[in-house]
Protein backbone atom coordinates (compact mmCIF):
# COMPACT_ATOMS: atom_id res chain seq x y z
CA UNK A 1 0.00 0.00 0.00
CA UNK A 2 1.29 3.56 -0.59
CA UNK A 3 3.99 2.16 -3.38
CA UNK A 4 3.67 2.85 -6.78
CA UNK A 5 2.46 0.09 -9.25
CA UNK A 6 4.73 -0.93 -12.14
CA UNK A 7 3.00 -3.13 -14.49
CA UNK A 8 4.34 -5.86 -16.87
CA UNK A 9 4.99 -4.79 -20.63
CA UNK A 10 1.60 -4.30 -21.86
CA UNK A 11 0.53 -4.89 -26.12
CA UNK A 12 -1.59 -6.48 -28.43
CA UNK A 13 0.33 -9.15 -29.97
CA UNK A 14 1.67 -8.94 -33.56
CA UNK A 15 2.13 -12.17 -35.48
CA UNK A 16 4.73 -12.77 -38.05
CA UNK A 17 2.30 -12.37 -40.75
CA UNK A 18 0.97 -8.56 -39.56
CA UNK A 19 4.64 -7.83 -38.79
CA UNK A 20 6.22 -8.77 -42.48
CA UNK A 21 2.88 -7.63 -44.37
CA UNK A 22 4.40 -9.42 -47.27
CA UNK A 23 8.07 -8.68 -46.43
CA UNK A 24 10.91 -11.09 -46.80
CA UNK A 25 11.92 -10.05 -43.34
CA UNK A 26 11.58 -7.90 -40.46
CA UNK A 27 14.19 -5.76 -41.75
CA UNK A 28 12.37 -5.33 -45.11
CA UNK A 29 8.89 -5.05 -43.33
CA UNK A 30 8.38 -1.16 -43.35
CA UNK A 31 4.82 -0.97 -44.11
CA UNK A 32 4.52 -3.92 -41.31
CA UNK A 33 2.20 -3.53 -38.19
CA UNK A 34 4.49 -2.10 -34.83
CA UNK A 35 4.39 -3.40 -31.36
CA UNK A 36 2.78 -0.55 -29.95
CA UNK A 37 3.60 -1.45 -25.96
CA UNK A 38 3.29 0.37 -22.41
CA UNK A 39 3.55 0.20 -19.35
CA UNK A 40 1.72 1.45 -16.72
CA UNK A 41 2.46 3.57 -13.39
CA UNK A 42 -0.10 3.68 -10.77
CA UNK A 43 0.03 5.61 -7.70
CA UNK A 44 -2.75 5.74 -4.69
CA UNK A 45 -4.65 9.09 -3.75
CA UNK A 46 -5.37 9.24 -0.71
CA UNK A 47 -7.95 12.23 1.11
CA UNK A 48 -7.13 14.38 3.50
CA UNK A 49 -8.71 12.04 6.43
CA UNK A 50 -6.21 9.19 4.97
CA UNK A 51 -8.93 7.48 3.25
CA UNK A 52 -8.63 5.86 -0.25
CA UNK A 53 -9.78 8.72 -3.03
CA UNK A 54 -8.71 6.80 -6.19
CA UNK A 55 -5.45 6.21 -8.74
CA UNK A 56 -3.24 8.25 -10.93
CA UNK A 57 -1.98 6.12 -13.55
CA UNK A 58 0.80 7.02 -16.04
CA UNK A 59 1.32 5.10 -19.13
CA UNK A 60 4.85 5.01 -20.41
CA UNK A 61 5.03 4.39 -24.69
CA UNK A 62 7.36 0.95 -24.59
CA UNK A 63 9.33 2.27 -27.57
CA UNK A 64 11.32 4.87 -25.31
CA UNK A 65 12.22 1.67 -23.28
CA UNK A 66 12.98 -0.66 -26.18
CA UNK A 67 14.71 1.65 -28.27
CA UNK A 68 18.14 0.90 -25.44
CA UNK A 69 18.05 -2.50 -27.26
CA UNK A 70 16.63 -2.19 -31.12
CA UNK A 71 19.40 0.45 -31.60
CA UNK A 72 22.40 -1.47 -30.59
CA UNK A 73 24.69 -2.79 -33.28
CA UNK A 74 27.37 -4.66 -31.43
CA UNK A 75 29.68 -5.10 -34.53
CA UNK A 76 29.44 -1.29 -35.32
CA UNK A 77 32.00 1.21 -34.23
CA UNK A 78 29.05 3.44 -33.84
CA UNK A 79 27.22 0.67 -32.01
CA UNK A 80 24.18 1.49 -33.38
CA UNK A 81 21.65 0.94 -36.24
CA UNK A 82 17.99 2.14 -36.90
CA UNK A 83 16.68 -1.81 -37.12
CA UNK A 84 18.65 -4.83 -36.32
CA UNK A 85 18.99 -7.24 -38.92
CA UNK A 86 17.62 -10.79 -37.24
CA UNK A 87 19.71 -12.79 -40.18
CA UNK A 88 23.36 -11.24 -39.14
CA UNK A 89 22.66 -12.49 -35.90
CA UNK A 90 23.87 -8.67 -34.99
CA UNK A 91 21.31 -7.48 -32.01
CA UNK A 92 20.13 -7.31 -28.93
CA UNK A 93 16.62 -8.35 -27.36
CA UNK A 94 15.36 -8.35 -23.86
CA UNK A 95 13.36 -10.35 -21.96
CA UNK A 96 11.33 -9.65 -18.74
CA UNK A 97 10.99 -11.77 -15.15
CA UNK A 98 8.89 -14.06 -16.33
CA UNK A 99 10.79 -15.28 -19.26
CA UNK A 100 8.74 -13.83 -21.81
CA UNK A 101 10.92 -11.61 -24.37
CA UNK A 102 10.32 -7.72 -24.86
CA UNK A 103 12.66 -6.45 -27.29
CA UNK A 104 13.60 -8.21 -30.36
CA UNK A 105 13.77 -7.46 -34.21
CA UNK A 106 10.86 -10.48 -34.63
CA UNK A 107 7.53 -8.68 -33.18
CA UNK A 108 5.88 -12.11 -33.55
CA UNK A 109 8.37 -13.13 -30.57
CA UNK A 110 7.05 -10.77 -28.58
CA UNK A 111 4.89 -10.52 -25.01
CA UNK A 112 1.30 -9.89 -26.57
CA UNK A 113 -2.31 -10.06 -25.32
CA UNK A 114 -5.19 -11.90 -27.35
CA UNK A 115 -8.44 -10.28 -28.45
CA UNK A 116 -9.81 -11.19 -24.92
CA UNK A 117 -7.07 -9.74 -23.22
CA UNK A 118 -5.13 -13.07 -22.35
CA UNK A 119 -1.26 -13.72 -22.88
CA UNK A 120 -0.60 -15.61 -25.91
CA UNK A 121 0.74 -18.54 -24.72
CA UNK A 122 4.69 -19.59 -25.70
CA UNK A 123 5.63 -21.33 -29.14
CA UNK A 124 6.60 -24.46 -28.65
CA UNK A 125 8.57 -27.31 -30.17
CA UNK A 126 5.50 -29.50 -31.67
CA UNK A 127 3.94 -26.38 -33.14
CA UNK A 128 3.71 -26.53 -37.34
CA UNK A 129 6.31 -23.35 -38.70
CA UNK A 130 2.76 -21.50 -39.69
CA UNK A 131 1.77 -21.91 -35.72
CA UNK A 132 5.20 -20.59 -34.70
CA UNK A 133 4.18 -17.76 -36.28
CA UNK A 134 1.63 -17.29 -34.03
CA UNK A 135 3.04 -17.10 -30.78
CA UNK A 136 5.90 -15.60 -28.35
CA UNK A 137 8.59 -16.97 -27.18
CA UNK A 138 9.44 -17.52 -23.36
CA UNK A 139 12.95 -18.62 -22.32
CA UNK A 140 11.95 -21.21 -20.27
CA UNK A 141 10.09 -23.44 -22.29
CA UNK A 142 12.47 -22.38 -25.69
CA UNK A 143 15.17 -25.00 -25.23
CA UNK A 144 13.41 -26.48 -28.26
CA UNK A 145 15.33 -23.61 -29.88
CA UNK A 146 18.33 -23.14 -28.21
CA UNK A 147 19.44 -25.10 -25.39
CA UNK A 148 20.86 -22.01 -23.63
CA UNK A 149 17.89 -20.07 -23.78
CA UNK A 150 16.06 -21.41 -20.41
CA UNK A 151 20.02 -21.71 -18.87
CA UNK A 152 20.08 -17.52 -19.21
CA UNK A 153 17.15 -17.45 -17.68
CA UNK A 154 18.00 -19.55 -14.62
CA UNK A 155 20.91 -17.33 -14.10
CA UNK A 156 19.62 -13.70 -14.86
CA UNK A 157 16.21 -14.91 -12.02
CA UNK A 158 19.34 -15.32 -9.67
CA UNK A 159 20.66 -11.84 -10.26
CA UNK A 160 24.10 -13.60 -12.61
CA UNK A 161 25.32 -12.23 -15.86
CA UNK A 162 26.93 -14.48 -18.43
CA UNK A 163 28.08 -15.49 -21.88
CA UNK A 164 27.01 -18.52 -24.10
CA UNK A 165 27.42 -19.30 -27.84
CA UNK A 166 23.38 -19.65 -29.51
CA UNK A 167 22.30 -20.16 -32.78
CA UNK A 168 18.79 -18.28 -33.71
CA UNK A 169 15.93 -19.10 -36.14
CA UNK A 170 17.77 -18.28 -39.32
CA UNK A 171 20.89 -20.52 -38.48
CA UNK A 172 23.40 -17.83 -37.12
CA UNK A 173 25.77 -18.34 -34.77
CA UNK A 174 25.86 -15.66 -32.35
CA UNK A 175 28.32 -15.00 -29.58
CA UNK A 176 25.88 -13.39 -26.66
CA UNK A 177 26.28 -11.69 -24.02
CA UNK A 178 23.93 -10.91 -21.15
CA UNK A 179 23.33 -9.18 -17.84
CA UNK A 180 20.07 -8.55 -15.40
CA UNK A 181 18.34 -5.49 -14.88
CA UNK A 182 17.26 -5.38 -11.83
CA UNK A 183 14.57 -3.18 -10.60
CA UNK A 184 12.38 -3.86 -6.86
CA UNK A 185 8.99 -2.14 -7.73
CA UNK A 186 5.73 -3.14 -8.32
CA UNK A 187 5.11 -6.61 -10.32
CA UNK A 188 8.97 -6.66 -9.81
CA UNK A 189 9.43 -6.60 -6.06
CA UNK A 190 9.52 -9.71 -5.30
CA UNK A 191 12.31 -10.65 -7.81
CA UNK A 192 14.14 -7.24 -7.46
CA UNK A 193 14.75 -8.38 -11.05
CA UNK A 194 12.95 -6.52 -14.15
CA UNK A 195 14.69 -8.21 -16.73
CA UNK A 196 17.63 -9.01 -18.86
CA UNK A 197 19.23 -7.26 -21.65
CA UNK A 198 21.31 -10.39 -24.35
CA UNK A 199 23.44 -8.76 -26.64
CA UNK A 200 24.31 -11.24 -29.82
CA UNK A 201 27.34 -10.83 -32.44
CA UNK A 202 27.71 -13.17 -34.94
CA UNK A 203 31.07 -15.93 -34.43
CA UNK A 204 32.76 -14.57 -37.81
CA UNK A 205 32.63 -10.61 -36.88
CA UNK A 206 32.74 -11.34 -33.02
CA UNK A 207 35.88 -12.81 -33.89
CA UNK A 208 36.84 -9.88 -36.19
CA UNK A 209 39.02 -7.83 -34.21
CA UNK A 210 40.45 -10.83 -31.86
CA UNK A 211 41.63 -11.94 -35.80
CA UNK A 212 42.75 -8.51 -35.98
CA UNK A 213 45.03 -8.44 -33.26
CA UNK A 214 45.94 -11.99 -33.90
CA UNK A 215 47.46 -10.85 -37.46
CA UNK A 216 49.17 -8.10 -35.77
CA UNK A 217 50.38 -11.00 -33.01
CA UNK A 218 51.58 -13.15 -35.95
CA UNK A 219 53.17 -10.12 -37.65
CA UNK A 220 55.30 -8.94 -34.66
CA UNK A 221 56.17 -12.77 -33.91
CA UNK A 222 57.67 -12.97 -37.35
CA UNK A 223 59.29 -9.72 -36.82
CA UNK A 224 60.47 -11.06 -33.78
CA UNK A 225 61.39 -14.17 -35.33
CA UNK A 226 63.52 -12.37 -37.60
CA UNK A 227 65.29 -10.41 -35.10
CA UNK A 228 66.22 -13.61 -33.19
CA UNK A 229 67.53 -14.77 -36.26
CA UNK A 230 69.82 -12.27 -36.45
CA UNK A 231 70.45 -12.37 -33.04
CA UNK A 232 71.58 -16.11 -33.29
CA UNK A 233 73.43 -15.53 -36.69
CA UNK A 234 75.61 -12.30 -34.99
CA UNK A 235 75.89 -15.00 -31.76
CA UNK A 236 77.31 -17.30 -33.89
CA UNK A 237 80.08 -14.89 -35.27
CA UNK A 238 80.62 -13.36 -32.20
CA UNK A 239 81.61 -17.22 -30.50
CA UNK A 240 83.46 -17.76 -34.22
CA UNK A 241 85.55 -14.33 -33.77
CA UNK A 242 86.05 -15.92 -29.59
CA UNK A 243 87.19 -18.69 -30.57
CA UNK A 244 89.69 -17.60 -33.13
CA UNK A 245 90.46 -15.23 -30.06
CA UNK A 246 90.81 -17.78 -27.63
CA UNK A 247 93.30 -20.54 -30.48
CA UNK A 248 95.45 -17.43 -30.72
CA UNK A 249 95.92 -16.25 -27.13
CA UNK A 250 95.33 -19.95 -25.19
CA UNK A 251 95.79 -22.23 -27.58
CA UNK A 252 98.66 -21.45 -29.44
CA UNK A 253 100.57 -20.46 -26.38
CA UNK A 254 100.04 -23.77 -24.84
CA UNK A 255 101.26 -25.52 -28.54
CA UNK A 256 104.35 -23.28 -28.01
CA UNK A 257 104.76 -24.79 -24.25
CA UNK A 258 104.50 -27.99 -25.92
CA UNK A 259 107.36 -27.20 -28.23
CA UNK A 260 109.36 -26.46 -25.11
CA UNK A 261 108.61 -29.28 -23.27
CA UNK A 262 109.42 -31.81 -26.37
CA UNK A 263 112.91 -29.63 -26.48
CA UNK A 264 113.39 -30.52 -22.58
CA UNK A 265 113.04 -33.93 -23.75
CA UNK A 266 115.88 -33.68 -26.16
CA UNK A 267 118.10 -32.10 -23.08
CA UNK A 268 117.60 -28.57 -24.99
CA UNK A 269 116.59 -25.14 -23.11
CA UNK A 270 113.95 -23.42 -25.01
CA UNK A 271 114.97 -20.01 -24.45
CA UNK A 272 113.35 -17.81 -27.11
CA UNK A 273 110.01 -19.99 -26.91
CA UNK A 274 109.91 -19.62 -22.70
CA UNK A 275 111.25 -15.66 -23.30
CA UNK A 276 108.32 -15.08 -25.58
CA UNK A 277 105.75 -16.42 -23.84
CA UNK A 278 107.01 -14.73 -20.87
CA UNK A 279 106.97 -11.59 -22.27
CA UNK A 280 103.10 -11.48 -24.14
CA UNK A 281 101.70 -8.34 -24.37
CA UNK A 282 98.68 -10.16 -22.41
CA UNK A 283 99.96 -11.64 -19.17
CA UNK A 284 97.51 -14.26 -18.22
CA UNK A 285 98.15 -18.01 -16.63
CA UNK A 286 100.12 -19.58 -19.49
CA UNK A 287 102.96 -16.70 -19.14
CA UNK A 288 102.66 -17.69 -15.60
CA UNK A 289 102.93 -21.39 -16.48
CA UNK A 290 105.94 -20.26 -19.18
CA UNK A 291 107.80 -18.99 -16.15
CA UNK A 292 107.11 -22.18 -13.73
CA UNK A 293 108.26 -24.51 -16.51
CA UNK A 294 111.62 -22.24 -17.33
CA UNK A 295 112.40 -22.78 -13.68
CA UNK A 296 111.59 -26.44 -13.38
CA UNK A 297 113.56 -26.61 -17.19
CA UNK A 298 116.62 -25.18 -15.52
CA UNK A 299 116.52 -27.46 -12.37
CA UNK A 300 116.42 -30.34 -14.44
CA UNK A 301 118.98 -29.43 -16.96
CA UNK A 302 121.12 -28.22 -14.10
CA UNK A 303 120.77 -31.34 -12.51
CA UNK A 304 120.98 -33.68 -15.62
CA UNK A 305 124.41 -32.15 -15.88
CA UNK A 306 125.26 -32.69 -12.11
CA UNK A 307 123.77 -36.16 -12.45
CA UNK A 308 126.31 -36.81 -16.03
CA UNK A 309 129.27 -35.54 -14.12
CA UNK A 310 128.93 -37.99 -11.32
CA UNK A 311 128.24 -40.95 -14.15
CA UNK A 312 131.77 -40.06 -15.39
CA UNK A 313 133.63 -39.40 -12.03
CA UNK A 314 132.07 -42.67 -10.80
CA UNK A 315 132.61 -44.63 -14.14
CA UNK A 316 136.52 -43.60 -14.21
CA UNK A 317 136.51 -45.16 -10.63
CA UNK A 318 135.16 -48.15 -11.99
CA UNK A 319 138.01 -48.23 -15.03
CA UNK A 320 140.69 -47.71 -11.90
CA UNK A 321 139.38 -50.45 -9.96
CA UNK A 322 139.03 -52.67 -12.66
CA UNK A 323 142.33 -52.08 -13.16
CA UNK A 324 143.76 -52.77 -9.88
CA UNK A 325 141.41 -55.93 -9.97
CA UNK A 326 143.27 -56.92 -13.00
CA UNK A 327 146.50 -57.03 -11.70
CA UNK A 328 146.01 -58.27 -8.75
CA UNK A 329 144.10 -60.91 -10.56
CA UNK A 330 147.44 -61.47 -12.67
CA UNK A 331 150.08 -60.97 -9.87
CA UNK A 332 148.59 -63.56 -8.23
CA UNK A 333 148.24 -66.09 -10.49
CA UNK A 334 151.19 -69.31 -9.89
CA UNK A 335 152.90 -68.51 -13.34
CA UNK A 336 153.40 -64.21 -12.08
CA UNK A 337 154.42 -65.55 -8.49
CA UNK A 338 157.71 -68.20 -10.03
CA UNK A 339 158.17 -65.38 -12.62
CA UNK A 340 158.48 -62.93 -9.74
CA UNK A 341 160.37 -65.68 -7.75
CA UNK A 342 162.78 -66.35 -10.88
CA UNK A 343 163.10 -62.88 -11.53
CA UNK A 344 164.33 -61.84 -7.56
CA UNK A 345 166.64 -65.03 -7.60
CA UNK A 346 168.26 -63.44 -11.32
CA UNK A 347 168.47 -60.02 -9.49
CA UNK A 348 170.47 -61.43 -6.55
CA UNK A 349 172.77 -63.71 -8.51
CA UNK A 350 173.53 -60.66 -10.72
CA UNK A 351 174.49 -58.49 -7.64
CA UNK A 352 176.37 -61.31 -5.99
CA UNK A 353 178.30 -61.31 -9.53
CA UNK A 354 179.23 -57.87 -9.00
CA UNK A 355 180.45 -58.09 -5.87
CA UNK A 356 182.86 -60.90 -6.36
CA UNK A 357 185.90 -60.51 -7.72
CA UNK A 358 187.39 -61.82 -10.27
Amino acid sequence: PGEVYVSHVMAWYVSQQEQLAGAADPLAAVAGKKYDAIIRFAAPVFTASGTFDGLVVLSLDYRHVMGFAMHILPTSTQNFTVFPDYASGNYAYMFDNEGWEIAHPRFWVLRGLDANGQLVSPVTADMSKEERGLHPMNLRYGAWADPNLPTMFDAVSQGKDGFVITVNQSGAKKATTYAPIFFRHGVYAQDGIFGALAIGAEMAEFHQAADQVSVSIAAQRSSLEVQMLLVIVGTAVVVVLVSVLVTRTISAPVRRLGQAAEALERGEMAEEILTSLQRRRIRDEVSDLAGVFRTMAEQVIRRERTLKQQIAALNIQIDDQKKRQQVESITETDYFQNLRASATSMRRRHQERRTTPE
